[in-house]
């Protein structure tokens, strides 16, 4: 991610007399204090994921030169044309999904008691490290499940030890969707002046059905609006749910700065910026899509521990030939494989959660799932 890179990198980039724009207005995106000395007249940076709504440029143009490389697509959605949510999505999606996406988030508000929090500017340094922690086993296991491995905890070292000084700066935010104290997704993001780049998301996948990911995407443009926002960046990743939000899909730009005067730094630069075009072109292939599929393939024949149970609902009139039946304690570990179960049924008949039950029959196979208006037989197969 772009900002990573610039808050990781900002002693080198301090180096070279570097200032990144917004592309169509006023607005300094960024502007290196150029501490150039002699001992680094052969420095190299290299800064990767550029979106092509900024433009970079050199104070320094005698002394110093780049060159910049196409990468990989980034997704945004720019909302220079828009004053509100209602209008973007009128002209982004069909009737049918705008509806859909309201409907989901009516679902997940009727079903639970549902909070939202944005984190900016003000945040306990213990809450927020117990937040960032949460955001990682929220990762571990969607990818778990998927068989794959996240690029987003390559910077984790570096997230733990800067995330709480950014949020109290104002520089970045966490957004949290609760249910009652629980979060169930939590977004990592970074502020620039009229940008908004989303850097890391991830939900508690036992609420999977809700459609959690949209709705982020849905609260955060929210803020985009009330806060006057010209973009939200979602990064790079050819994901189906950000070729549905993004009006803005085109290939990032890496760039390389050097000293014009070294034939070394020139070579090392040459080899740099090819390296990540080379890098680029294969995450982009036909070749990685082929593997990508394979690995999903194969982690779907390989059922994940946790979700290794199939299920079933039966209908059932009344539980009274059952006699007093005792619901089964939800928040015991050995009963945690229930939770998306209790999910699926709340989101299938509109139940509140609160009056859900689960209660134990015969054996291990055989349940009853119990709401306020509506009673079924759980089966579970093995």
């Amino acid at each position: 991610m772009l900002l990573t890179e610039l808050h990781s990198k900002s002693e080198i980039l301090n180096r070279f007399p570097v200032n990144i724009a917004v592309s169509n207005s006023d607005e300094l995106f960024w502007s290196s204090i150029s501490k150039v000395r002699n001992k680094d007249k052969y420095y190299l940076l290299a800064i990767k994921n550029v979106p092509k709504y900024l433009t970079i440029s050199l104070n320094d143009d005698k002394r110093f030169r780049f060159k910049k490389y196409p990468s990989i697509k980034g997704y945004s959605i720019c909302l220079d044309s828009y004053s509100e949510i209602n209008t973007y999505m009128h002209d982004q999606f069909n009737n049918k999904t705008r509806k859909q996406i309201i409907k989901r988030i009516i679902r997940l508000e009727k079903s639970f008691n549902i909070s939202y929090r944005r984190y900016f500017g003000e945040i306990d340094e213990d809450k927020c490290l117990v937040l960032l922690e949460l955001l990682k086993e929220m990762i571990l296991k969607r990818f778990q499940e998927r068989k794959q491995e996240s690029d987003a905890l390559k910077n984790w070292t570096w997230l733990q030890k800067n995330i709480h000084p950014l949020i109290l700066a104002k520089k970045a935010s966490l957004f949290v969707i609760y249910h009652e104290e629980k979060p169930i997704s939590i977004s990592f993001g970074y502020h620039y002046g009229s940008i908004f780049f989303s850097y890391i998301t991830s939900y508690d996948i036992d609420y999977y059905k809700f459609g959690l990911g949209h709705i982020m995407v849905y609260k955060k443009l929210e803020l985009c609006f009330k806060n006057k926002y010209r973009f939200l960046d979602l990064g790079w990743g050819d994901l189906e749910y950000k070729r549905r939000w993004c009006n803005h899909i085109d290939n990032l730009e890496n760039y390389v700065f050097f000293p014009k005067y070294s034939l070394l730094v020139h070579f090392i630069a040459f080899w740099e910026g090819n390296k990540t075009r080379l890098k680029a072109y294969l995450l982009s292939s036909k070749l990685s899509t082929l593997i990508k599929k394979k690995k999903i393939l194969h982690s779907r024949n390989n059922k994940d521990i946790r979700h290794s149970n199939r299920y079933f609902f039966e209908n059932l009139e009344n539980m009274n030939s059952f006699g007093n039946l005792t619901p089964i304690d939800l928040k015991n570990k050995e009963n945690f494989h229930f939770i998306p179960i209790l999910n699926d049924f709340i989101y299938k008949t509109e139940e509140f959660y609160v009056d859900v039950k689960i209660f134990k029959l015969q054996n291990d196979k055989f349940y009853l799932i119990k709401g306020k208006t509506c009673i079924k037989k759980l089966v579970l197969e093995t």
